[in-house]
């Protein structure tokens, strides 16, 4: 569907920098970058065309829809998308679809108190992005994220099975089925967080480990400012032999340098509380944040393979 021939288009800036479009091209329903454009011919039960009816996001605007006639009906023909720009993106529905959707618009709107009741609450609405983050953000879990770190979104986080608390710095990422995640991307654990990180290894069954930190970014445990625990990243295995974190029992078995670029290492992860034993393998990369990765892909290929 195209917009006749006979579109005329009147632009006007707003004093928010946003733009009034007004259309006369028959009976159209337009969304418009940066706020929603409901365009509207209005006509009489006679059929003959009265007016026309522009809402937008603002309340001068909006203010039309308060004078419309109680016995008007609303006749759409076609809908467009504006994003980010004056030319329409036309949508590919078939007719049926779109004739199904047009009725059940024009039958929505011939309620009026219904519609203006409708606006009332979408301008009313204000964005509870802190909900995204509930937990992230909880005055609790501050010692869990290292300073400066990402926060997960609530409906892709880790959470842990076992102990008062659930919340881990750690999001489940999905290939191609999204109820089966195959991937974890988490932060390297602060001191406060390497006993959650192993128990989250641990509860999600995860057998391989890849490492982005540098060694020189890396503290160790007793080097870590007590005052503000949570602004360092920490080595989170042993560097020989057998270390506790929580209740599990991390042993390095293996420790090998295949080139400048990378590390591989072999564990021992043992559940203190069942004697359970289970290998896992990290491979840290050591130049992520080098410079020459720019101009050399080479190291970060060798990896992968």
């Amino acid at each position: 569907m195209e917009l006749e021939n006979n579109t005329s288009t009147r632009v006007n800036e707003l004093q928010n920098n946003q733009f009034f479009c007004k259309l006369a091209a028959g009976n159209e329903l337009l969304l418009s970058t940066d706020s929603m454009w409901v365009v509207r011919r209005i006509s009489s039960n006679s059929g003959i065309i009265t007016s026309e009816s522009v809402t937008t996001t603002e309340e001068s605007i909006s203010e039309s829809l308060e004078n419309i006639e109680k016995d008007a009906s609303f006749a759409y023909t076609d809908v467009f998308m504006l994003n980010q720009s004056n030319e329409p993106i036309q949508c590919s529905i078939d007719v049926p679809t779109g004739h199904l959707i047009l009725s059940y618009m024009e039958e929505h709107l011939r309620d009026r108190d219904r519609l203006i009741a409708d606006w009332n609450s979408i301008d009313k609405y204000v964005s509870e992005e802190s909900v995204l983050f509930k937990e992230g953000e909880n005055p609790k879990n501050r010692l869990r994220n290292r300073l400066g770190a990402p926060l997960p979104y609530e409906q892709s986080r880790v959470k842990l099975r076992s102990g008062d608390n659930d919340y881990i710095n750690a999001s489940l990422l999905y290939d191609n089925n999204p109820r089966n995640p195959v991937y974890i991307a988490t932060m390297t654990p602060t001191i406060e967080s390497i006993p959650d990180f192993w128990l989250m290894v641990w509860e999600q069954g995860c057998v391989v480990i890849v490492c982005l930190e540098r060694n020189d970014e890396l503290k160790k445990m007793d080097e870590v400012d007590q005052l503000e625990p949570n602004d360092a990243s920490v080595k989170y295995w042993p560097n020989e032999g057998t270390q506790v974190y929580g209740s599990f029992e991390v042993h390095l078995v293996s420790e090998h340098s295949w080139s400048e670029n990378y590390i591989i290492r072999s564990f021992y992860l043992k559940s203190m509380a069942t004697n359970e034993t289970r290998t896992v393998t990290q491979f840290h990369y050591l130049t992520w944040k080098d410079e020459s990765l720019k101009d050399n892909s080479k190291p970060i290929l060798e990896f992968r393979r």
